[in-house]
């Protein structure tokens, strides 16, 4: 993930650079503001990763915000060292932002609490009373929302994560720590808007089209705006209208269940609405999947069908799944979902084989005995338990061993509940859901074979390899 533009009330910086790389620079590209680090500034205070030898420690999108202050010029952690942290307001998916409070010396000398705050922008821009502006404090009116609106549709639209920061002075004698820090977060003078780009792996656009091949439905949920998730997805091809989590929990039941199967992305989701999400497809009869991360996935990934958890994700995500992805890669899962196919298709064609080489048996024996051949016994139980040992296993085995059968991929999945018969598979339905960090770039996903297994009885979790160790993937049993 990279910072790749910075907009403020009234200058716009564009920065060079790819990745967590700390080589490229900023370009102011629009206004007069002497600099960019007060624009900036909440973005590195209000963060918890840090940037160790080069390498992120912590969260990524955090980790984009300090590559950005350390190309902007700033020391990391000398400017944390001189705003001494008092009390720290975590991310919710309610409010939709995070917040610091931190001791400061104000530009006249006397000692504030400064909260330092960074979030999703419709969260950010409610709580806005004035705006930074050239280094000085402006009022926040419709003029200023209207074009921070159009910039953040600007960069949504080009399939980017935007993000706004703002702070707010306090007085430290009616500031208490173990309060409630919410009520705090208002009044907020905003500073900037910053627009972040995480492309989407290679691979996954060719993993997306093969699920889509195998009558697997992907769907990108996302906690980014509807405007920069619908860009991501039409990058990767998945269809569909694109609609904001709370106006889909708004809807009827019936309304849902109408217009489920139009929807393709769904944006600023909150746990809730994917837990919904989940149990509307539920109900039309798909058997979905729930890719997912950190705690607030957990539910989701619980109501799924098949809940699959990030190797790097969480411990509760992990304990709420039945799968753990090893190396966060939408092709690895759709690689495993191949692999079930195949293992699936050779054990009915094993069955078949073993069919066949019964009904032989009984025919002949039967006709042995109609018609007073060899007494009635053409085989001798050495002879029978012979071609069983012979036969029989050596052909068993190289049928579980068989390259799988053209167009497997293009089979529907089977429906739910189905037998391991030699018959031709039915018809069923089965769906995709996942946070597109995970179902298409790490990657967001967000199954055949693979989400029948909810069926039996699962004792374990299973691990899903990386793609590049296919030999040890694994598929439930």
């Amino acid at each position: 993930m990279t910072a790749v533009e910075v907009v403020s009330p009234t200058d716009r910086y564009t920065v060079s650079g790819t990745g967590y790389g700390l080589d490229g620079k900023i370009h102011h590209a629009a206004g007069s503001s002497a600099g960019i680090e007060d624009a900036i500034l909440p973005y590195l205070v209000a963060t918890d990763a840090k940037l160790v030898d080069g390498e992120v420690v912590g969260d990524p999108t955090e980790g984009a915000l300090l590559v950005l202050a350390h190309k902007a010029g700033l020391d990391i952690d000398a400017t944390r060292e001189g705003f001494p942290r008092l009390a720290t307001l975590p991310f919710d998916p309610d409010y939709k932002l995070m917040a610091t409070f931190n001791s400061v010396v104000d530009a006249s000398g006397r000692q504030v609490v400064r909260c330092f705050v960074k979030g999703a922008v419709p969260a950010v821009l409610a709580r806005a009373a004035t705006a930074l502006a050239a280094g000085e404090t402006i009022p926040w009116d419709a003029e200023l929302a209207t074009r921070a609106e159009a910039q953040t549709e600007r960069m949504g639209g080009e399939g980017r994560r935007v993000m706004a920061a703002a702070t707010r002075d306090l007085d430290p004698a009616g500031f208490d720590p173990d309060g409630d820090l919410l009520a705090y977060v208002t009044e907020l003078r905003m500073t900037s808007l910053v627009g972040m780009v995480d492309p989407p792996r290679e691979e996954a656009k060719a993993a997306v089209a093969d699920a889509q091949a195998g009558h697997i439905r992907v769907r990108m949920v996302t906690g980014d705006d509807v405007t920069t998730g619908a860009a991501i997805a039409r990058q990767l091809g998945i269809p569909g209208e694109a609609v904001l989590g709370a106006d889909f929990a708004a809807m009827s039941e019936d309304e849902q269940l109408a217009r489920i199967d139009g929807i393709g992305v769904v944006g600023r989701v909150a746990p809730e609405h994917k837990v919904l999400l989940a149990n509307t497809l539920k109900k039309q009869g798909d058997v979905v999947a729930m890719t997912g991360d950190g705690v607030n996935d957990a539910p989701a990934i619980k109501a799924a069908d098949i809940g699959i958890a990030m190797g790097s994700g969480t411990d509760v995500a992990k304990n709420a799944g039945r799968m753990i992805l090893s190396d966060d890669n939408f092709a690895t899962i759709v690689y495993a979902v191949e692999q079930g196919r195949r293992i699936y298709d050779n054990l009915t064609k094993y069955i078949r084989f073993v069919l066949l080489l019964l009904v032989t048996f009984v025919l002949t024996f039967l006709g042995a005995t109609v018609f007073n051949i060899a007494a009635g016994e053409p085989f001798t139980p050495p002879q029978v338990l012979s071609i069983h040992f012979v036969v029989n296993a050596s052909f068993g085995f190289a049928l579980g061993f068989d390259r799988e059968s053209p167009g497997l991929m293009h089979r529907r999945p089977r429906p739910r509940g189905e037998w391991c018969s030699p018959g031709r598979a039915g018809h069923s339905r089965a769906g995709w859901a996942g946070d597109h960090r995970h179902s298409a770039r790490t990657d967001q996903a967000r199954s055949g074979p693979l989400q029948q297994c909810r069926d039996r009885p699962v004792d374990r979790v299973h691990r899903l390899r990386p793609l590049s160790d296919r030999g040890r993937v694994r598929v439930p049993q």
